[in-house]
């Protein structure tokens, strides 16, 4: 690897931060419609689907990193 590069650069580090937010909204019932119009399995999918890409995200992030992260 050559080089540095700063935390909040990393792919990785903002695709496992996107997995961290999604499975804490899910843990503590994060609603993201206040309404009630959405159904609940609609916004289980949706933090579902953050969780995925962010989970995709840091792991292409790792595997094209070219700089040790500082």
């Amino acid at each position: 690897m050559n080089g540095t590069e700063k935390w909040w650069q990393s792919r990785a580090i903002w695709g496992g931060l996107a997995v961290v937010g999604a499975v804490l909204g899910k843990f503590i019932g994060y609603d993201i419609d206040t309404d009630a119009t959405l159904q609940p399995a609609f916004v289980d999918w949706v933090l579902s689907g953050v969780a995925f890409v962010g989970g995709a995200l840091a792991i292409w992030g790792r595997i094209k990193a070219t700089k040790k992260i500082s």
